[in-house]
């Protein structure tokens, strides 16, 4: 019965560790769109820039 009880504390670490790298890559993935996003604003901003 003890080794059971371990084991369930060992899959809800693991379970709980799989969240946080999921948050992480969910964190990335909204930075990145943020980042893409930038990049888009600041080419329209130099093709008005180029066209003047």
């Amino acid at each position: 019965m003890k080794e059971f009880k371990e084991m369930m504390k060992n899959i809800e670490m693991m379970q709980m560790r799989l969240s946080l790298m999921k948050l992480n890559l969910l964190e990335q993935q909204l930075i990145t769109k943020e980042i893409l996003s930038d990049i888009k604003r600041l080419e329209k901003y130099l093709e008005k820039r180029g066209d003047e």
